[in-house]
């Protein structure tokens, strides 16, 4: 349970980590799985349970379950729209250029969170990432390119090492068996790395790696040229 101040509202806190818990919980929660994770008696937790329903935020499945609903996406549109508009033209021209899934990745609360993705158009069969998907930082190329763009950690990995030295990453089978990524980060206003673009294969690339990166790292300075804007 998150302890909260005197000068915050325990219910309003309450209802947004029951949000929380619903939205990025890998098995969707039941009322009183919240409500053992609230600390808080099943009947409490069915009311904020209901509230976020009346509002949109969360639906309960056939087995009763709690799943984010709708409204969450509608919300979810203008978080980090300056980024996700600015990069969709770069993953667009991605997926056409190299004929893969590309998508965007920002960090978010120690996970790698997907904000953005575009399929090619024309191609026979493609690889699909929805946008919110999210997994640890440390797995997967998108993730090694943010934490890559970081001063080196102790014990970090050795793949993260080998991103700072390249200036990309690539991964296999380390978020979904038999998918393979590669990525290059997108630097911010303070010159860290905030995000990471990056593509989705399920066989060998049938480009060179060398002109995956070479894409890759066009787009991503495009994308953090953007971001950046003129300088003085």
């Amino acid at each position: 349970m998150t302890t909260v101040s005197s000068v915050t509202s325990q219910t309003l806190d309450r209802g947004l980590v029951a949000l929380k818990l619903i939205a990025t919980s890998t098995e969707s929660p039941t009322v009183a799985e919240i409500a053992s994770a609230l600390g808080v008696h099943r009947s409490m937790a069915y009311r904020l349970v209901r509230t976020l329903e009346a509002h949109g935020l969360v639906h309960r499945d056939g087995r009763g379950r709690c799943i984010p609903g709708h409204q969450l996406a509608e919300l979810g549109r203008g978080v980090e729209r300056t980024i996700r508009d600015i990069a969709r033209p770069e993953l667009e021209r991605l997926a056409e250029c190299l004929r893969m899934t590309a998508f965007l990745t920002v960090p978010s609360n120690g996970d790698a969170l997907t904000l953005d993705s575009a399929e090619p158009l024309h191609t026979d069969s493609v690889v699909s990432y929805r946008p919110g998907a999210r997994h640890k930082l440390d797995r997967g190329a998108p993730g090694l390119s943010i934490l890559a763009g970081g001063a080196p950690r102790p014990n970090e990995r050795s793949e993260v090492t080998a991103a700072r030295q390249h200036g990309w990453a690539e991964s296999t089978g380390e978020v979904i068996a038999g998918l393979g990524s590669i990525a290059t980060g997108v630097v911010g206003e303070d010159g860290s790395t905030i995000a990471a673009v990056a593509v989705l294969f399920a066989d060998e690339p049938q480009e060179e790696r060398g002109t995956i990166v070479e894409q890759l790292q066009l787009s991503s300075a495009t994308i953090s040229a953007q971001i950046i804007g003129p300088q003085s």
